[in-house]
């Protein structure tokens, strides 16, 4: 297929497949969702979603993109996986398409047209070995490929970057960095919806899923060790979906029923809550009403929730970490996630000194203006007009 003109948009295939409802998508979903919600209405007559039987309803709400339907499940691994591989570049050969856009990780490798993939959380998962056996060799497996494969590869983070550089030995010069936005907070700010000090009587919020490397446990020793000095310390809220956590046993139970317990062990179990995976509107109001938000993850590619904090004029303590600080900047006090005391002795400082509090009210939200899914989507669309005309 020979390039687009320079002059005319060129025609986009964005690749849903690897999308499905569950655990284990939300972020990528979260992501592509909000991208094509910022894209202007006069571009999406040149989109073209590809969507499956189990994840089409997801996309009945936009308007303005055409879409293809595969009429079957790709709820398994395996379906998913070859769903992808061959009947994606075939929709994208039929289609008449300029560039195949792939928003999470891997890529259809035989696609006819030029492929953009976004890369997320697959690098670094792979250099960390978060992954073992089968799935450990199939991310490999394809990640390679999809950077061998792909004209441009856009990196969420330049922290994202520099591992695939450093990991899969992809040139740079292939690389764009593009930013997310700041998840319900900018969807809600866009509504008109404000935030204020007045309101901030409540609680420590932690938002992730309760994967290890978030380190909840790390912060409910600090909230420990914090109660022992403070005689008036707010409630510590936990929310995120559970997880089967390192090496499960029955007895040893899910990663909440261990966070529990040590909550328990630490003598704080009444002071720390667990309300799991909760709606969009009741964690907007606790981005409303808390008094401090600490994210001392070890391991993002990027980090929502601490955008989510900065733009609700949260004050923030957060990881030092791989992409944080780059995310984060000036907006919030960083730490080593490892080091208990000082996260204690941060978040004591946050909540007790007036100061403190309103330098980090402030900072936070001049940098949480840096990021938009208004200015993602702009330089998405840069990016695979490139990809398409070279």
């Amino acid at each position: 297929m020979s390039p687009p003109n320079s002059d005319r948009s060129p025609t986009i295939l964005v690749d849903t497949v690897p999308i499905v409802p569950g655990r284990t998508s939300t972020g990528v979903k979260v992501y592509l969702l909000d991208l094509l919600r910022a894209l202007p209405e006069a571009r999406r007559s040149t989109i073209t979603l590809l969507t499956t039987q189990s994840n089409a309803s997801l996309f009945d709400s936009l308007d303005g993109y055409s879409t293809v339907t595969l009429p079957w499940s790709v709820r398994r691994r395996p379906v998913r996986v070859l769903t992808q591989q061959f009947m994606v570049p075939i929709v994208a050969m039929q289609g008449g398409i300029d560039v195949l856009f792939e928003p999470v990780d891997t890529a259809a490798i035989l696609s006819p047209v030029p492929i953009v993939t976004s890369l997320h959380s697959g690098p670094i998962n792979m250099e960390a070995n978060q992954m073992g056996g089968i799935r450990s060799l199939y991310n490999r497996l394809f990640l390679q490929s999809t950077a061998w494969r792909s004209k441009r590869l856009i990196a969420i983070s330049e922290f994202v970057k520099q591992s695939l550089v450093d990991v899969l030995g992809v040139n740079e010069d292939r690389v764009r960095v593009v930013h997310h936005g700041g998840g319900i907070v900018e969807e809600a700010r866009n509504r008109g919806w404000t935030s204020s000090e007045e309101k901030r009587t409540g609680g420590i919020l932690f938002v992730s899923t309760l994967y290890p490397h978030k380190n909840p446990d790390q912060l409910i020793r600090a909230y420990a060790r914090l109660e022992n000095r403070q005689s008036e310390l707010p409630p510590l809220i936990i929310v995120g979906g559970d997880t089967d956590g390192e090496n499960p046993t029955e007895e040893r139970g899910t990663e909440r029923d261990r966070l529990s317990r040590l909550a328990d062990h630490l003598g704080v179990g009444e002071q720390v809550e667990f309300p799991g995976r909760i709606s969009d509107e009741e964690l907007l109001d606790l981005f409303a009403t808390s008094r401090l938000m600490v994210y001392p993850s070890s391991l993002e590619g990027f980090g929502i929730p601490a955008v989510e904090a900065m733009q609700a004029g949260l004050p923030l303590v957060a990881s030092n970490r791989t992409s944080i600080p780059e995310i984060v900047g000036e907006g919030g006090i960083l730490i080593d996630p490892n080091d208990v005391e000082a996260m204690a002795d941060r978040m004591e400082e946050v909540l007790f000194n007036d100061e403190v509090r309103h330098r980090l009210i402030g900072a936070g939200r001049k940098r949480g203006e840096k990021f938009s899914w208004n200015r993602a989507g702009e330089e998405t669309l840069q990016v695979l007009k490139e990809a398409a005309s070279i």
